[in-house]
């Protein structure tokens, strides 16, 4: 008869748990592991995240473009509603006067038409903008539609130095007295002469980059040997869409600034809300200090390669940095017969 053997149970537990042991230590994570993971998440993020920068970047560029989209729906229809445009700013001659002049600008009169009609109508027109209750109503107000998503400084309230903007809650020209929104999307005023030569426009006065000759006074505030090139200007002006001879398609209204390099680059600067086509679109010639302004309050953006400009005919364009400065002037001006396009 055969002796039945019964197992071992020592025997049964060392090899029940021999293997499992091996599979904990086979799975345990170790310190090369962990160095591989992180490698390995490493490069996928630095392989993701330029596509992720690119996508935002396009994300703000088309809100940037929508919002000069808005301020041009805005200006045709405060021209259907008053059969004009509006004015670039109370600013004008004599020199004296520009100070005691009751002041306001464009963005205030298209307000009604931004879905700001609320806004609009608490405003004192017998009173300036940055005066009393009118400043109380503006000074630190943002509105996201004059501020480019692009821009880094949009909040900042000063120019990039820390300096309040000129104009604003002052009796004279500059320093100003308060926080107030950068403009990033000035109207365009042509070749007129921004008080001096800019230093691109070597072909000199009287030439397409700047019509005017210079007199005793500032140039942009004195008497205009004619009728302001392009569709806005400093001082009451009375311009119409009929006016523009070379082609509402062909003649900028308006285009972005870093407000952030311009001290007359508020929103509700009485001074200069308009820029100047003698200073090429992100002109190489800009310097670190907002007060020089001749070189600073051309055009410029923070776009890679060029920036946005709203035409007369209501559509926005994105305009190259490397366009032919010449025909970036000829495109300011509304009626110099110079029929000109942007390169597609």
């Amino acid at each position: 008869m055969e002796t039945c053997m019964l197992p071992d149970p020592v025997a049964m537990t060392s090899q029940r748990t021999q293997p499992s042991v091996l599979r904990r230590r086979r799975n345990a994570f170790t310190l090369i592991d962990a160095l591989v993971v992180a490698s390995i998440i490493g490069l996928i993020s630095a392989l993701l995240l330029p596509g992720i920068q690119r996508a935002r970047e396009t994300a703000r560029r088309t809100q940037c473009r929508n919002n000069l989209n808005q301020i041009g729906s805005a200006l045709h229809n405060y021209h259907d509603t008053h059969s004009v445009l509006p004015y670039g700013s109370t600013c004008n001659y004599p020199v004296h006067a520009r100070f005691t002049t009751v002041k306001h600008a464009w963005p205030e009169f298209l307000l009604p038409h931004l879905s700001q009609n609320a806004l609009y109508q608490q405003i004192n027109f017998s009173i300036s903008v940055d005066d009393g209750s009118n400043r109380a109503l503006f000074q630190g107000k943002f509105l996201p539609v004059f501020a480019c998503p692009s821009n880094p400084y949009s909040n900042l309230f000063t120019t990039r130095d820390g300096r309040f903007f000129s104009d604003w809650g002052v009796t004279d020209a500059c320093p100003g007295a308060g926080p107030v929104q950068g403009l990033a999307y000035p109207m365009c005023a042509g070749s007129i002469l921004p008080d001096r030569l800019p230093p691109d426009c070597t072909a000199g006065y009287r030439s397409y980059c700047v019509f005017e000759s210079p007199s005793s006074l500032l140039s942009w505030w004195s008497p205009h040997s004619r009728p302001s090139p392009g569709l806005f200007n400093r001082g009451v002006t009375s311009i119409r869409l009929k006016d523009i001879s070379d082609g509402a398609s062909n003649t900028i209204a308006g285009g972005e600034r870093n407000p952030e390099e311009c001290t007359l680059a508020a929103v509700y600067s009485w001074n200069a809300p308009v820029f100047y086509t003698g200073q090429q679109l992100n002109s190489p010639t800009r310097t670190d200090n907002p007060v020089d302004i001749v070189r600073n309050c051309g055009s410029s953006s923070h776009h890679v390669g060029g920036g946005h400009f709203l035409f007369a005919d209501g559509s926005v364009r994105f305009v190259a940095s490397s366009i032919d400065f010449r025909l970036y002037c000829y495109l300011g001006d509304k009626a110099d017969g110079n029929s000109v396009s942007v390169p597609e």
